[in-house]
């Protein structure tokens, strides 16, 4: 999971393929068990800091079905996939 979403919230949609930023079509996603709780503990433990209480939700019931991920509004600065990789990378750049 990526910066995709501001303290503003927003949705991340799962199942649009796209080519370079344009949206070209759909691929089938199903929501499966598994998937969303995949999707839950990544955005719980993946990211700074944890986004909680999402909305995860398929759409469509035949193929291509998609996925949607509604990210609640926030105070917090915007949420960041592990932010400890630009240390890291500082870190080994220094060697």
């Amino acid at each position: 999971m990526a910066a995709m979403a501001n303290a503003s919230g927003g949705l991340i949609v799962y199942g649009v393929t796209e080519e370079g930023s344009a949206a070209t079509g759909r691929e089938d996603v199903a929501l499966t068990e598994g998937l969303e709780t995949q999707v839950r503990a990544a955005a719980a433990s993946a990211v700074m800091p944890p986004l909680l209480g999402l909305e995860v939700e398929q759409v469509g019931t035949e193929p291509p079905r998609a996925i949607v991920v509604q990210v609640p509004p926030s105070e917090d600065a915007p949420p960041l996939d592990h932010p400890w990789r630009p240390v890291w990378r500082a870190r080994a750049q220094r060697r």
